[in-house]
């Protein structure tokens, strides 16, 4: 469109309007449309009042609000609906978790039960095992009184080292301190217990046999010392048939005349069988020592005048001894000190 064309459409159709049209023109808008022709037609108009374009802007102002707001609630359910599935998710992890441990709990109570089961039934078996203990030792000091052993010392059930070595001395197996960890079970501990009970039952047992074994051999003993004794009051008796007897230097035989180491050669070899040297010096290198408390009928005694021994009686008992004394007493009792004693020799003992 130029210039001229413009001017004849502004002349032709905007020509000025009637004072009601200026007014309506005010509260309006007027949209016109142009052909792009060259030949000259009638433009299409549009009038759109002012309240309709306040209206339609309120509503789309309104719509567009209402959009947002919509978007913004949909946005923030679907952040709550997010948030809710994602608490769900995690409360059911919760709740499993939950159930675990409740589980895991009642496992770990039926296993402390069982623990403290065990625990008290090797407390128990432990408590046996030093009762047995106790009596086994004072069992083997009982046997080691009897047979003149010297007892072994105290036992205490508080010291771990006088336990220790104490299970050492019966050779029964030693558990370690109670505390379990993964290298060491309760059945190896219980095992170890009942391996030591059975261990001290059969020392117990060996005790029973033994104590009829020295029951035995105590009678036997007393058999012996009852022999003996009988024998040596036999040698006192064979001996005393002698008194009065003549003392001969050099001699042997009572009935003929002896000197003093020839009546107890005599006398010991013709009682009981025991055949000694001839001469005193040479009898006091023979036979076991002992004191004068120790001394039984039967028993040697030596004395001295200074100078090496000289002389031998037969000690009788009650302190007395019977000897050959000399050529004016002969064979005769006396006090068992009545010279200086040096040596007192029993001349059984190897024989019993």
């Amino acid at each position: 469109m130029d210039k001229r064309e413009w001017e004849l459409i502004k002349q032709e159709y905007l020509k000025p309007a009637k004072k009601k049209e200026t007014e309506k023109e005010r509260k309006g808008f007027t949209i016109i449309f142009f052909s792009n022709t060259s030949k000259l037609k009638k433009p299409f108009q549009i009038f759109i009042p002012r309240k309709l374009i306040w209206g339609v802007s309120v509503v789309a102002v309104a719509a567009f609000i209402g959009a947002g707001l919509g978007f913004g609630i949909n946005m923030n359910l679907k952040s709550e609906a997010d948030k809710r599935a994602a608490l769900n998710v995690e409360l059911q992890q919760l709740q499993t978790q939950q159930n675990n441990l409740i589980s895991e709990n009642q496992n770990l109570k039926i296993s402390i039960q069982d623990k403290n089961i065990q625990i008290q039934d090797m407390g128990s078996i432990n408590s046996d095992n030093m009762q047995k203990l106790a009596m086994l030792y004072e069992r083997e000091n009982e046997i080691r009184t009897e047979l003149g052993l010297e007892p072994l010392g105290e036992i205490s059930t508080t010291s771990d080292a006088t336990e220790a070595s104490t299970l050492n001395h019966y050779d029964v197996p030693e558990a370690d301190d109670m505390s379990f960890n993964g290298s060491n079970s309760e059945g190896d501990y219980k095992a170890t217990l009942l391996l030591a009970q059975n261990s001290l039952n059969e020392h117990l047992a060996n005790y029973d046999s033994y104590e009829v074994i020295i029951q035995s051999e105590q009678y036997k003993q007393a058999q012996r010392e009852k022999e003996e004794a009988a024998l040596r009051q036999s040698i006192v008796s064979y001996a005393k048939q002698f008194l009065g007897g003549r003392y001969v230097y050099g001699g042997s035989n009572p009935n003929t005349g002896t000197d003093c180491s020839g009546f107890t050669s005599y006398v010991l070899r013709n009682a009981s069988g025991v055949y000694i040297n001839r001469t005193a010096a040479s009898q006091a290198t023979q036979g076991k020592s002992v004191d004068i408390d120790h001394a039984q009928p039967g028993d040697l005694i030596f004395y001295s005048g200074g100078v090496g021994i000289n002389h031998v009686a037969m000690y009788i008992g009650e302190g007395r001894v019977i000897h050959a004394s000399n050529e004016k007493n002969g064979i005769m009792i006396s006090r068992w000190n009545y010279r200086n004693p040096v040596v007192i020799k029993d001349m059984l003992s190897q024989y019993y």
